[in-house]
């Protein structure tokens, strides 16, 4: 008898453990002072969407802290109207976020739903996007 509430109470605990678990997977990833970090969560009956979903609403989040970082650190060099200057600094804007890098993806399948659930978080460090937009301005490209 005792075996058996002890095995009930062990299922539990693992049981519960399992779902706490998948609700705090690529949740806890904040911003800090060396790089921009972003997370999302995404559903679909598709997985490839929910994937796809996913990345697009963590670059969204992303995207626009990068963009007042770029706008705050290059700002003070475009008090003098120099078209070309506001032109490079426009294009590295749009072309920024192709260099993100996805530290945490995690798609599971809820059965009762049919539906798949994409967690994802993505990252991009200060000093990279420096250097691209310093490559930019200098004319240099990949």
């Amino acid at each position: 008898m005792k075996k058996n509430i002890l095995l009930y109470l062990t299922l539990a605990f693992l049981i519960s453990s399992c779902s706490i678990r998948d609700k705090t997977l690529c949740r806890y990833y904040y911003s800090t002072d060396d790089c921009f970090r972003a997370s999302s969560i995404a559903t679909s009956t598709n997985e490839q969407l929910s994937s796809e979903k996913a990345l697009l609403i963590a670059k969204t989040d992303i995207a626009l802290e990068v963009d007042n970082y770029i706008l705050s650190k290059f700002n003070h060099k475009t008090f003098l109207e120099d078209t070309e200057f506001e032109n490079k600094i426009s294009i590295a804007r749009k072309t920024i976020l192709q260099d993100i890098t996805i530290i945490c993806s995690r798609t599971s399948y809820n059965r009762s739903k049919k539906v798949y659930k994409t967690r994802l978080s993505i990252e991009m460090s200060k000093s990279k996007i420096d250097d691209l937009i310093l490559q930019i301005l200098k004319g240099e490209t990949k």
